[in-house]
């Protein structure tokens, strides 16, 4: 229902449109007089206005320009984890940067990109280079629209089937519920090192 009403708000409600009342005759009619077929029609419309007004929260959460930039995150993160990159790429603003720093001769995705569209293909590159064993965000810390957060990682580096793990940083920036800036941090020299050791099992980029 309307998630900010209070009790008598929604007793109200009740009695005016649900609750039925005796009428002169005995019988006991709908509220109004109307039948059910002829009241739903006032029931759809106030909700209309309930949700136009912004009383209504639809089931399943807020909408992009209601939800907290940590909530943001959190969703994205978890259907990023899923592997399902066309639907993480809806939290992404069309003129998004993404900075993960480590060399890009190390990884072609790596160093900054810019734009919703280069940054859903270096998702899309990930995926293909590197199998998800683990990806645990925690540590959430949340200071308006920026989210810091630390992730626990797995890889596994499909072309050599060698383990990348450890823990990486997070920092999100999130404008009108949307991702609009992502630093990704990690131990560059232990990553750069790792890129080095597959290489010769058939390259970073293979």
């Amino acid at each position: 229902m309307c998630a900010r009403w209070g009790a008598h708000h929604v007793s109200w409600f009740l009695s005016f449109m649900v609750l039925p009342r005796s009428a002169p005759s005995g019988r006991v009619e709908p509220a109004g007089g109307a039948s059910l077929a002829e009241r739903k029609p006032k029931t759809s419309t106030f909700l209309l206005l309930c949700y136009n007004s912004g009383l209504w929260e639809p089931l399943g959460g807020m909408d992009l320009h209601r939800r907290s930039a940590e909530e943001t995150i959190r969703q994205f993160l978890t259907i990023w984890a899923s592997g399902d990159v066309e639907a993480s790429a809806s939290f992404i603003a069309d003129d998004c940067v993404y900075a993960l720093y480590i060399s890009s001769e190390a990884l072609p995705f790596a160093g900054e990109t810019v734009g919703k569209a280069n940054i859903v293909g270096a998702l899309h590159l990930m995926r293909v280079q590197f199998d998800y064993l683990l990806f645990r965000p925690h540590h959430y810390v949340s200071e308006g629209d920026t989210v810091r957060l630390r992730v626990e990682h797995m890889y596994r580096h499909r072309a050599s089937g060698e383990v990348l793990s450890g823990n990486f940083r997070l920092v999100f920036e999130v404008r009108d519920g949307l991702i609009a800036r992502a630093d990704e941090y990690h131990d560059r020299a232990m990553v750069e090192a790792f890129i080095r050791l597959v290489s010769g099992a058939g390259g970073a980029s293979s």
